[in-house]
């Protein structure tokens, strides 16, 4: 076969870069050959901000602003005074190559950025929204402008820049808002549908269209000779704006709809490669007309279909590419763009400041007041100021505009950029100041107006409302089974189904409506439907936030429920397997449990300290099955005392209005041994570990305490007595120097005489005395030690998902914080009975 271009590929050898062995230099620019440099340049900047980012994100802040400190700590300002350091790693030739990946990137930023802007938003608070728009983008321009006149007098060079050029950009900077860093603050922490969410939304779309049209005439102001080319460019821009909206949008969308695209199942390969081609080919127009190719890519983000989830999907298709390489070039190049140390005099420094003030509180005291009129209280109002005054990233796009065409030089800019890091980085902070959790509205509707529907009074004594908590699919069928057992003719109960996910850094998250995120959501659908033919009234509720919050979004929901019903799903094939092999070690059952992640534990632990009311872990080991296998069930509890034991013996009663449901109650009374015993109980306190979490079961009660403890746990028992022949409960009374051994005993025999299924339900024993010394004497018994045995190990590392053996003090500590979790009396019963469910209570904090 022919060689075809034998001059190019001649070409291509004799400028190919010298390997390293030949005495090439990676660092060497070339233009025929930049890879080199450019993998190095690019693995700086991506990795130095990640790190800073990981930092930072422990502080709430937006990735943006570690990209930026990341770009400007690798630039002159601080690694740059390092000698020869710009000239080896950030030559001045090699910048060009960084700037195209880095266009690129937001280009398709911008993109994505015009999909986030949904115009429905709108429809929120209306006149409310228009008012806080229209003062936090006028007086922002209009303090932007006066104090481009002091900058342009003090610091502007360029003759080639006309004052009216400058001024007008200087407004611009000011007075943006960034929308999409808005948006996340806003999911973050769950303002969306709040009163603040619902204006602060409207206001941020208005603020940013009109931003960047504000800007792209600037840009087309700067790139014209004179007023006829200024007058062409401006017609040809709107002409293509009139063409996309009229012409190709719903074009666009009747190809969409006719492939299925909006159907919910998300674009095809081939829309998405005509929507991206869509992108390029606006940029491309935009930007040969003299606007920034931005812009166009900005246009096509906005005429994107919202139905069917097309944006969302779509975004989370680019977004990882775009955010994690090309997004931070981006910024790390306007980083290395900065230098600091021009700021180089008093004077320089109070014109920052002058900078800083101007921006912020021109938003802030703007929106602020305009709130105010709109009847918004006093924090509200704050808030609303406040997340106007945000900046973020699209200021840092507009500022980079503004140094790409020479409106700014590099003194000012860095003044800008300065400004920028500072005003976002004091958004989260203040807007939690501001307006924290405990002053929003506890239920709001999709418009983010107060929901006043009132809800069902529950008769005191009764846990009638629960709060089901699900984050995966295998949470479901355990959930399924506790509904089960709750249904009955004699009292319908209200259940909340709290559907818990995480919320990441994409932007796609941020995109998702929590409100149609619910509707489709199949978890929620599953149960909700299975709760209605139940006859139970259900409401599906979804909640995006970080996995660190999800303990405080269910305390927060639980403010209204009787019980929080956390699942707890074990891998019950696992253990069968171990069982059939010949390992005997019930201990290791525990961590055979799917869900016991150590994430999983610490989330609920800290359910357990946060909530006021009542919680109970299913743990559900596959032994209560309600098919064909249902035979009825037997419910066995052990009543130790105690507020966690009362409101277990309650659960019990409900469980118990089923006909097929019985249950053997055994109050185990501790019986004082004749001679001296390891079992030290009174007064001893439960270990702390300080890389654990804070305890949550606490030592013996003072004799006051005891004695009111011991005349509650007389009343109910009797009440229960009273009533237990008629729901099918056999109450039995026992004495023992050794009372978890005697639980396990009952519980076992209950086992061997139940016909049909079993099921334990304790209480967790908090503020009782411990039985430590008890339990470790059974786990003995059962051939468990404190050193994990290579069996433990290995279901340690398939559970937790580690590459290495733990340690025997991180393998005893994991088996701490789950018997802690559990209590002593649920473990001691799990152990005995490897293959049995349990539900573990703790009582409210009001008990």
């Amino acid at each position: 076969m022919p060689i075809l271009y034998p001059a190019l590929l001649d070409s291509i050898q004799l400028t190919r870069r010298a390997g390293v062995f030949q005495g090439g230099k990676p660092n060497e620019v070339s233009s025929s050959d930049p890879l080199s440099l450019f993998v190095i340049q690019a693995s700086f900047i991506i990795i130095f901000t990640r790190a800073i980012g990981y930092l930072l994100a422990k502080m709430r802040q937006p990735r943006v602003i570690a990209e930026l400190i990341g770009g400007i700590i690798l630039g002159p300002s601080i690694f740059g005074q390092i000698p020869n350091y710009m000239d080896d790693i950030f030559p001045e030739d090699s910048l060009p190559y960084l700037n195209l990946i880095g266009t690129l990137g937001i280009i398709l930023f911008l993109f994505i950025i015009g999909m986030e802007i949904d115009f429905t938003v709108l429809r929120k608070r209306v006149k409310s929204g228009l008012a806080v728009a229209s003062t936090t983008l006028a007086i922002p321009l209009g303090a932007g402008i006066a104090l481009g006149v002091g900058l342009w007098k003090q610091f502007s060079h360029n003759q080639d820049v006309y004052f009216s050029h400058y001024i007008l950009f200087i407004g611009i900077a000011i007075s943006i808002t960034a929308f999409p860093v808005l948006c996340r603050i806003q999911v973050e922490h769950k303002l969306t549908h709040t009163p603040v969410g619902a204006v602060t939304m409207s206001a941020g779309v208005i603020n940013d269209v009109v931003g960047w049209i504000l800007l792209s005439i600037i840009v087309a102001l700067i790139n014209a000779d004179g007023s006829i080319i200024t007058l062409w460019i401006l017609l040809v821009i709107l002409g293509w704006t009139l063409l996309m909206v009229f012409a190709i949008r719903p074009l666009f969308y009747a190809f969409a709809r006719r492939n299925g695209s909006l159907d919910g199942s998300g674009p095809s390969e081939f829309v998405i490669m005509l929507s991206l081609l869509l992108v390029f080919i606006s940029s491309f127009l935009t930007d040969i007309v003299g606007v920034h190719p931005i812009f166009g890519a900005f246009l096509v983000g906005l005429i994107m279909p919202k139905e069917g989830r097309f944006n969302v999907i779509i975004t989370e298709k680019i977004e990882d590419v775009v955010m994690i390489i090309f997004v931070p070039i981006f910024f790390g190049l306007v980083g290395i763009q900065t230098d600091l140390s021009l700021l180089n005099s008093g004077t320089i420094w109070g014109y920052t400041i002058l900078v800083i003030a101007v921006a912020f509180f021109s938003k802030f005291l703007s929106g602020a007041v305009t709130a105010k009129l709109c009847r918004f209280n006093v924090r509200e109002s704050g808030a609303i100021g406040t997340l106007m005054s945000c900046k973020g990233l699209v200021e840092i796009i507009v500022l980079n505009v503004g140094l790409q065409t020479s409106i700014l030089d590099r003194r000012v800019f860095s003044m800008m950029i300065f400004m920028a890091v500072i005003t976002t980085f004091i958004t989260t902070p203040m807007a939690r100041i501001m307006y924290p959790s405990k002053h929003r509205p506890m239920k709001m509707d999709e418009d983010g107006e107060e929901d006043e529907k009132p809800r069902p009074s529950t008769e005191k004594g009764q846990l009638d409302r629960y709060l089901m908590v699900m984050q995966k699919m295998e949470h479901v069928s355990t959930l399924l089974h506790f509904t089960k057992l709750l249904e009955s003719d004699k009292q319908q109960h209200h259940i909340d189904a709290l559907r818990l996910v995480e919320l990441t850094e994409r932007t796609s998250d941020a995109l998702r409506s929590e409100t149609q995120e619910m509707k489709s959501d199949p978890l929620l659908g599953i149960f909700t439907t299975f709760a209605h033919l139940r006859n139970m009234i259900c409401h599906p509720l979804l909640s995006l936030t970080l996995q660190d919050n999800f303990a405080e979004t269910v305390a927060e929901q639980a403010n209204e429920s009787d019980l929080v019903v956390l699942p707890w799903k074990s891998h019950r094939e696992a253990i069968e397997k171990e069982q059939q092999a010949g390992h005997q070690n019930p201990f290791d059952t525990l961590f055979n449990l799917q869900s016991a992640s150590q994430r999983y534990i610490q989330f609920v632990r800290k359910v357990q300290s946060q909530s006021m009311a009542s919680t109970a872990i299913y743990l559900d080991q596959g032994s209560v099955d309600d098919g064909d296998s249902w035979n009825g069930m037997t419910i066995f509890m052990p009543f130790f005392g105690g507020s966690d034991d009362r409101t277990a013996l309650k659960l019990v009663q409900q469980l118990c209005n089923r006909q097929d449901v019985n249950a053997i109650v055994v109050r185990i009374k501790k019986e004082l041994e004749t001679k001296a015993s390891n079992d030290t109980t009174t007064g001893q306190l439960t270990e702390y570990s300080p890389h654990a979490l804070p305890d949550t079961i606490y030592a013996a009660q003072n004799t006051q305490q005891m004695l009111e403890s011991e005349t509650a746990d007389d009343l109910c028992w009797m009440e229960c007595i009273r009533v237990a022949g008629g729901l099918g409960m056999e109450m039995r009374e026992s004495m023992s120097s050794k009372p978890l051994y005697e639980a396990t005993g009952v519980a076992k025999q209950v086992k061997e005489g139940c016909s049909g299924q079993m099921l334990v339900v304790c209480g967790r024993s908090r503020n009782k005395e411990n039985h430590r010394q008890e339990l470790a004497t059974i786990l003995e018994s059962e051939g468990i030690q404190n050193q994990p045995s290579a069996l433990a190990a290995n279901r340690f590392n398939h559970l937790f998902q580690v590459s290495a053996p733990p340690s025997p003090s991180t393998h005893q500590q994991i088996g701490q914080e789950e018997r802690k979790t559990l209590g002593e009396l649920a473990t001691a019963l799990i152990i005995k009975l490897v293959d049995v469910s349990a539900i573990i209570v703790q009582s409210s904090k009001s008990v």
